[in-house]
């Protein structure tokens, strides 16, 4: 039986791609670190009809990464087709394009351009022997359009996604299909309010595709499900601007950190909230978490609501001297509940509980005393209030 091979395979696109092929009747070769989170997609995938096994390797472990692969090759006759889609276990250094230094670049490539190339060395010589098979590659769209406030994970992402095209057109001719899968979506659910989304099973069809009838495509861009751009199929429609997201959850995580919670928590949300705007803090306070007083908000959307707190309080305290109308203050009861939730949330985000707002009561010290709490940096890591709002996002693939 042909079989794919899903490098960074996660329960989102990676189980999409599998299900897909092997709706087809490809065998399904998953390789990520999580041995039991594999072991889980593989039972699923069974349940379904599909034939699976789990490979544990990391991506950043070269020898280990190519023994999965052989093991793959070995135990289902050959690999047939290669995906190549890893994702982050924890938010990586972003760096603005000035602000970055070659080694911000590096640990990316590392992550991106040279695990593919390993990946691909290990099955290009069956390949070219069989005269026959297809190499996938995934990355979000900031390699085609990026965008500053990820420069240094863009630069290894085009560093893909050029060696990619470039392998498509030196393998053309010879059987094997090598091509580069931009997404340009949230995976699931929006990484930000408004932001587009597609769901995996919608994304997957384009790498079926990729593999069947549109082998001469050296790439596939997919912005949402009604627009699809591809190289070498005429003008592209015009590219609307992005925030910087457009990334994968998959399970190839590093050698180190926590490994996602089944993934509930993507890279794609955690880069924006990264660069959390006044706009995103207000979206966020005003709706998803009105009235939320559980969980972990970061300073950002704590600060950002607080000045439009302020802003508001003092249209209200102007309205009330010209009018002669004190009572305008009531408009600012609609603010008020969000006010107090982003203020408990901030305060678990430090590890503090929320009544420790009412320091601020007490005589001179006290305002000083819950500012410089507001100011502090959270916990990095989990605490007993919940998963880091940094490290908390929507799942891409």
């Amino acid at each position: 039986m042909p079989t794919i091979a899903i490098v960074g395979v996660g329960p989102k696109l990676g189980r999409a791609l599998a299900r897909t092929f092997g709706a087809h009747g490809l065998d399904a070769a998953l390789i990520a670190r999580n041995q039991a989170k594999l072991d889980t997609l593989a039972e699923e995938l069974t349940a379904d009809g599909i034939t699976a096994a789990a490979f544990p390797a990391d991506v950043l472990d070269r020898d280990a990464l190519i023994q999965a692969l052989n093991d793959a090759a070995a135990k289902f006759g050959g690999i047939d087709v290669l995906e190549y889609s890893p994702g982050h276990v924890e938010l990586p250094t972003l760096t603005m394009p000035t602000a970055t230094e070659p080694a911000h670049v590096d640990v990316e490539m590392h992550f991106q351009l040279y695990g593919a190339i390993a990946a691909t060395r290990a099955v290009l010589p069956a390949m070219r022997e069989a005269g026959a098979g297809t190499l996938l590659y995934t990355t979000g769209a900031g390699s085609i359009d990026p965008v500053p406030q990820v420069g240094n994970v863009n630069a290894a992402a085009a560093a893909l996604r050029n060696w990619a095209i470039n392998l498509h057109k030196e393998l053309d001719g010879t059987g094997i299909q090598a091509a580069h899968v931009g997404i340009d979506v949230s995976i699931g659910t929006p990484a930000v309010p408004g932001f587009p989304t597609a769901q995996p099973e919608e994304i997957a069809p384009v790498y079926w595709d990729l593999h069947t009838t549109k082998r001469d495509q050296a790439e596939l861009v997919f912005s949402t499900p009604s627009l699809l751009c591809c190289v070498g199929a005429g003008p592209s429609p015009p590219r609307r601007r992005r925030s910087p997201t457009s990334f994968l959850d998959t399970d190839m995580t590093r050698s180190t950190g926590t490994a996602y919670p089944d993934h509930d928590a993507g890279l794609c949300e955690r880069i924006a909230m990264a660069s959390m705007s006044f706009a995103d803090a207000v979206r966020v306070c005003l709706t998803a978490k009105y009235a939320t007083f559980s969980g972990r908000a970061r300073r950002a959307e704590y600060w950002w609501f607080s000045l439009l707190y302020v802003i508001a309080a003092g249209a209200v305290l102007g309205l009330s001297f010209t009018t002669e109308a004190p009572l305008l203050s009531i408009l600012l009861l609609p603010f008020a509940v969000p006010m107090l939730s982003v203020s408990v949330r901030r305060l678990h985000d430090t590890g503090k509980p929320g009544w420790r707002m009412f320091v601020a009561l007490i005589p001179v010290v006290g305002p000083i005393m819950y500012l410089v709490a507001m100011a502090a940096d959270g916990a990095p890591a989990a605490n007993q209030y919940g998963p880091s709002p940094k490290a908390v996002g929507q799942p891409a693939g």
